[in-house]
């Protein structure tokens, strides 16, 4: 006769913590009420330790140039000084006077030799072949925009107060040379252009000498044309190697003489 098997009641609760254990093992970690930081896979910020997100740096250079993507071109001084040099067309100007917006610029250097008339012949500044070269050949190498800051000027053609030469009509220039009466101005006045000292002297020589001394780009000191007339219409005023201010004058078609073009620019 089988005998029937007898439960064991403390076998049956262990078996049934252990299978309630096995049930509880799958629960996530957001179930109990704490949160992970987003995978860095995300392009998310993790929370800083303060609690406060950093915030983003501007890395990028500054914009430059206008809108358009395009340089801006440099500003014009706002004032220039007497005295002192300017680089204007790539070429070093000395500044002599400064007014109304606008600075008379003289070239630093003697810039080239050429004749102020190509033939001998009577000439005034008006229809000597240099003025055609300044204002034609010569301001045409300059830029589109530096040409717009160049002023058309005025210029008063005196005669030659020592010798009477008539001076011409008055020329309307962008580019020209200085006077007689403007190179006593801008570099000193010893009152002998007003009042030659004798009748044999042909030039102005005294204590501005060493301010008028021109040197061409080979350092060499070369004497420089006026625009002025001098003893004669086949002549033109000059300074020479030395600093003299020669109002008798150098022959117009000596092409060994230097140029020094002035100007008009607006600031």
């Amino acid at each position: 006769m089988n005998r029937k098997r007898k439960t064991n009641p403390l076998a049956l609760a262990l078996v049934l913590v252990l299978l309630l254990a096995a049930c509880s093992g799958g629960t996530s970690p957001s179930a109990s009420g704490t949160t992970r930081s987003p995978s860095p896979s995300t392009g998310a910020l993790s929370p800083s330790p303060g609690g406060t997100d950093p915030a983003p740096t501007n890395t990028d250079p500054a914009p430059t140039g206008d809108p358009s993507g395009d340089p801006q071109t440099p500003s014009p001084p706002a004032s220039t000084i007497i005295g002192e040099t300017m680089e204007f067309g790539g070429i070093e100007w000395r500044v002599l006077d400064v007014s109304d917006g606008k600075a008379l610029l003289l070239s630093e250097y003697i810039l080239e030799y050429r004749a102020y008339n190509e033939e001998n012949t009577a000439v005034t500044w008006e229809t000597c072949t240099l003025r055609a070269y300044l204002n034609g050949e010569f301001y045409d190498s300059f830029s589109e925009g530096d040409r717009a800051r160049i002023a058309p000027t005025r210029n008063n053609n005196k005669d030659n107060q020592w010798h009477g030469t008539p001076g011409g009509n008055d020329t309307d220039d962008y580019i020209f040379l200085l006077s007689l009466e403007e190179v006593v101005r801008y570099f000193g006045d010893s009152e002998h252009l007003g009042n030659r000292p004798n009748e044999d002297t042909g030039w102005i020589d005294d204590q501005y000498n060493e301010a008028r001394i021109a040197y061409d780009l080979n350092s060499m000191a070369r004497s420089w044309y006026l625009r002025s007339p001098g003893n004669s219409s086949i002549f033109a005023a000059g300074v020479d190697r030395g600093g003299f201010v020669l109002v008798h004058g150098f022959l117009v078609y000596d092409d060994h003489d230097g140029v020094r073009p002035a100007l008009w620019v607006t600031l």
